[in-house]
């Protein structure tokens, strides 16, 4: 009996092989990456056979902006023809990643080599804050503005009074709306308390669409009337449409590089050169440059002109391009693009006003805070003098804050942006206590009202963002001599270029940047960093000084002699467009 199932499986097996077609095996393909500005695309997993082909694919999105995947445009290109995948759309944050799988049906699907085209991709652009009406923070409260509904749906209080509240953000009728209520605050008896979940992410609310977000507070009365501060919170915008993205999927690296993607154009035939033929006619022309020099005696009466060279066309081209190069700034987005362009026009002298707020934070109301012995205002009051002296800060435009409140702080903060202009200039400069969290990669500030036993009148990274993105200047430069580091970076160590015609465009274009002495938890009480910036301001002879210069000045000299290594970069979300500050001396 056993012999005789053994019989009838090995029967059955064998026509089952027989009948299977070969073209049903899976062909796997290598996994790749494309990477277009600071997004990047993966697909990996990749496989096909004769009618089906699949991969999963991972965005990685580091910019300032939300990216739109639209899969319903995306289409795999094999065999010659296009055939479109059907996923659920994917909104990528800022920072963020998002994945999904793509697969579609279709024949001849398994070759050596196709194409992913990753089309109806977009992105957030032109946004718009939205000064939303303070509402009382109150269960069932509704406030309508702008085109945006904000509801209290639910409110608790803690035994230690923790408020929790939750809000449903609608989009009535806008775009696009960006919820950042990482920045919401509220008022309590005059004071400003700071949302405590401070890492909740960005959320991008298209038209018709709600978002529900918990806020957590600490306050101290679950009697007292609280009020929002929405700062920066909402934000409107519009979806911009990107160029598409095309992934090479092949089965070796030998078959990817013979495979000829689909969106890259045939290029143009050109003549081959005769290498021999060249080489014999410049042999030619100089045989007869020799016989020429041979055949007439040399004299020493007078000597023969150069001729003239008429300018190539290369030249005529650069010319061209020097003069209509000040119309350039909204063409230019990079660093990479500076060093390539030729110097503008620019006239500094016609330039907008410069501001310095300056903090120094000694003195602190909590005995668990060490004072800091004057040191901090002092650092200030001297960097007020330098500047004053030798660059073109004007007496009336200097303020030096004196171990401010964190209210005067944020007030000082407001007020600036009141009076800067878009042609401004401005540098904020803190010395004082911070803190600065590995775990959550957020840096603080602790002004003189700042409690170790809570965090309510500490300012963190998002809530100085908030407030500088007030400030339309053309160029701000946060310096920090503190512990505020993290995420306040959209990223970091730039490449420096020093050159003139770069300087000048750097100060055409906008600029959000900052220089902090490091990450550690404690800076001490005498600040080499702030020595060795004072040391390279008063000594710098330049007519033209630029924030990333003066930070390769003092990056080498502050980490040689302290346990901290300073940073540079472009604050996150604030409107760098890879300009720079400009240091002029009088």
């Amino acid at each position: 009996m056993k012999k005789l199932l053994f019989s009838i499986f090995t029967l059955v097996a064998a026509i089952c092989l027989a009948g299977k077609n070969p073209s049903d095996e899976k062909v796997k393909y290598l996994d790749a990456k494309v990477t277009v500005g600071d997004l990047t695309i993966i697909s990996e997993g990749a496989y096909a056979n004769d009618a089906f082909v699949k991969t999963k694919v991972r965005f990685e999105n580091k910019n300032d902006f939300f990216v739109v995947v639209n899969p319903a445009k995306s289409y795999f290109y094999a065999g010659g023809a296009k055939i479109f995948a059907k996923e659920k759309e994917l909104i990528v944050s800022p920072n963020g990643k998002k994945g999904n799988t793509f697969d579609v049906k279709g024949k001849n699907l398994n070759g050596q080599a196709m194409s992913l085209i990753i089309d109806g991709l977009s992105k957030t652009g032109n946004e718009k804050m939205v000064s939303f009406p303070e509402i009382v923070a109150s269960l069932k409260n509704k406030a309508s503005f702008g085109g945006i509904d904000v509801i209290v749906t639910d409110v608790d209080y803690s035994k230690d009074f923790k408020f929790t509240m939750k809000i449903k953000v609608t989009n009535v009728s806008n775009d696009i709306v960006i919820l950042n209520p990482g920045v919401v605050e509220i008022t309590e008896n005059g004071n400003t308390l700071n949302n405590i979940r401070k890492r909740t992410s960005s959320w991008m609310i298209k038209k018709g669409e709600s978002e529900s977000v918990t806020l957590l507070f600490q306050t101290s009365s679950d009697k007292s009337e609280k009020k929002f501060v929405w700062n920066d919170a909402l934000v409107t915008a519009a979806l911009l449409p990107m160029e598409p993205v095309e992934i090479v999927l092949a089965t070796t690296e030998e078959v990817k590089k013979d495979y000829r993607p689909y969106l890259t154009p045939t290029p143009k035939k050109t003549e081959p050169i005769d290498m021999d033929v060249a080489v014999n006619d410049k042999s030619r022309a100089k045989d007869k440059t020799t016989k020429k020099k041979e055949s007439k005696p040399v004299k020493e009466t007078k000597k023969v002109e150069p001729k003239k060279e008429e300018p190539k066309e290369e030249e005529v081209v650069l010319a061209k391009e020097e003069k209509s190069s000040k119309d350039k700034r909204s063409e230019i987005a990079s660093e990479g693009d500076m060093a390539e362009l030729h110097a503008a026009d620019v006239d500094f002298s016609k330039g907008g006003k410069f501001y310095a707020l300056l903090i120094g934070c000694s003195d602190y109301n909590d005995p668990s805070i060490s004072d800091l012995g004057g040191l901090p205002v002092s650092d200030a009051e001297a960097l007020a003098a330098c500047l004053k002296k030798n660059y073109t800060f004007e007496e009336s435009n200097v303020q030096v804050l004196k171990s401010p409140t964190r209210r005067e702080l944020v007030i000082a903060l407001d007020e600036m942006s009141k009076k800067v202009t878009p042609d401004d200039n401005v540098l904020i400069f803190y010395a004082g206590h911070g803190h600065y969290e590995d775990d959550n990669d957020i840096g603080y500030w602790l002004p003189k009202d700042a409690e170790v036993s809570n965090s309510a009148n500490w300012l963190y990274n998002d809530q100085l963002v908030a407030a500088m993105r007030k400030i339309k200047s053309l160029h701000t430069l946060l310096i920090s001599d503190a512990c505020f580091s993290g995420s306040i970076f959209k990223n970091r160590s730039i490449s420096l270029v020093g050159a003139t015609d770069v300087i000048k465009k750097k100060y055409q274009l906008p600029s959000r940047k900052a220089i902090t002495s490091g990450t550690l938890k404690t800076v001490p009480n005498k600040s080499v960093f702030i020595k060795y910036l004072l040391d390279r301001l008063e000594k710098n002879k330049d007519k033209y000084y630029s924030s990333a210069t003066l930070f390769q000045a003092i990056e080498t000299p502050v980490g040689n002699n302290s346990s901290s290594l300073p940073q540079f970069g472009v604050i996150a979300n604030v409107g760098d467009e890879g300009g720079d500050f400009i240091f002029i001396r009088k």
